[in-house]
């Protein structure tokens, strides 16, 4: 006999991408790395992980939930966490390239 869940599928998954996503952002903060805008936990619908060093998969919600989390810490390991007027600046040339890897470097001790 099938034994029925308590939660419906997409209220597991929902819950699997809020532990993973409060996991991730234990890690890097709520706060741009470079302008360091911040409105707390509540703020992250804000940030962006922008990609410095190849990119397997977006690190989206989606993914978050989806992904080992092994392969989620791998892949924002090759990130710097910015706002998205930052991610629009760096992608526009309005930020100096160098100060963008320098920050990579310092966050992520490489």
């Amino acid at each position: 006999q099938h034994q029925r869940s308590a939660y419906c599928g997409s209220c597991v998954n929902r819950r699997r991408e809020d532990s993973k996503c409060k996991k991730l952002y234990e890690i890097t903060g709520t706060a741009c790395w470079l302008c360091g805008y911040d409105r707390g936990v509540s703020g992250i619908v804000a940030l962006d992980f922008h990609h410095m060093h190849g990119k397997d998969f977006g690190l989206t919600r989606r993914n978050i939930g989806q992904l080992s989390w092994s392969r989620l810490l791998e892949e924002a390991k090759k990130c710097v966490l910015v706002c998205c007027r930052c991610h629009r600046e760096i992608h526009g040339g309005l930020v100096d390239c160098q100060e963008v890897e320098s920050l990579y470097q310092k966050e992520w001790a490489c």
